[in-house]
Parts: structure tokens; sequence; C-alpha cells
């Protein structure tokens, strides 16, 4: 008989004291559920959201990103993104000489399947310059709107400066203004 009392006593307290122990922790749950929910949603937004809202947010990266040679390259490499990707040298990247650049651009970058590469230094001043050559698969042709990979080996004599840039400028024939473009990449030098 006082076993059952006991086990009784147990019961109820357990009745009793439980829910008073467990709703804080499911206050706990609930919260992260919601906090989750509304992260979701906020991501959800900003990706649905109007182009007008994208430019907006890209903006705001640029302004954020202009103290930094690395984050300006980023911004720029994300816009040019569709036209022409660098795969080596990396952003940032030590480098000596020969140095090896390859990638892969649209065939709108080219003309007669090449296009100028620059190395300078931090100065502006030219280290080497050659023209990188399109690399078609075989059978291919550099004249396409596909992506086309490419390759030059720039040899350099090692600079005073620590820090340069890359320069893949978009060959312009033309000479016209509206049709120029490049990307530069920051380096370190060794």
């Amino acid at each position: 008989m006082k076993k059952i009392i006991l086990i009784l006593i147990i019961l109820l307290v357990i009745v009793f004291f439980a829910p008073s122990g467990y709703l804080p922790f499911k206050e706990r749950v609930d919260g992260f559920k919601n906090l989750a929910r509304e992260k979701i949603d906020e991501v959800w937004s900003a990706v649905t959201k109007p182009a007008g809202d994208i430019d907006r947010m890209v903006d705001k990266i640029e302004n954020t990103a202009s103290s930094s040679p690395l984050g300006l390259y980023a911004v720029d490499a994300a816009k040019k993104l569709n036209l022409i990707r660098v795969f080596s040298p990396l952003p940032g990247a030590r480098v000596t000489s020969p140095l090896t650049v390859t990638g892969e651009a649209r065939g709108n970058w080219y003309f007669e399947a090449s296009f100028p590469v620059k190395l300078l230094d931090s100065r502006g001043q030219i280290l080497a310059q050659k023209p990188a050559a399109a690399n078609p698969p075989a059978g291919g042709d550099w004249m396409t709107e596909n992506f086309v990979p490419f390759s030059v080996a720039l040899d350099f004599q090692k600079p005073t400066t620590a820090t340069g840039t890359l320069v893949l400028e978009k060959d312009n024939p033309s000479g016209l203004q509206e049709n120029a473009d490049s990307l530069n990449m920051p380096v370190k030098f060794e």
C-alpha cells in the first residue's frame, strides 16, 4: 500500500510540476522557430525583390568595398562574371615571373582570337604586356557567344612595389570608349 501511495505522489508531482518545467523549454523552441521563420522570410524577400532593390543593394556593396582592392575586384568581377572569368592567379595572390594567366572569356572579348593583358606595379608602371590567346576546344572557334578558354604567360622583373594589378582588357580595335572594358585584379609580388 505504501508503494502505491508513493507512486501516486510521484505521479502527482510529475503532473503538477512538469508543465512548469516544460513551458520555458517550449517557449525557447517556439522562439527559435519564429526567428528561423523570420530569417527565411527576410532572405526570400531579398531574393524576390524587384531589380531596383537589387541595384540599390549592389550600390551599397560597392560603397562598402571601395576601401579595399579585393573588394573593388569582387564587385567588378561579379558584374563581369558573364563576360570574363580568371581561374589563375586568384585575386590577391602572390605572383612571380613567369606569371601564367588562365581563364575564359566570351568570344566578343577577343579580336582576332586574342586580347591585351598587362601587369602593372602599384604606381601604374607596365611590368609586362602581352596578348592572351584564345584556346578553343578542338574544332572550336573563338568567334562565338560562348566562353572560350584563354592563357598567357607574362615575364617580368620583380618590381620595387609590393602590390600590383593584372589588367585583362577587352580588345577594342575601334578605339571607341563605349566598346572599352577591362577586369582589374589585385596581385602581390614575391
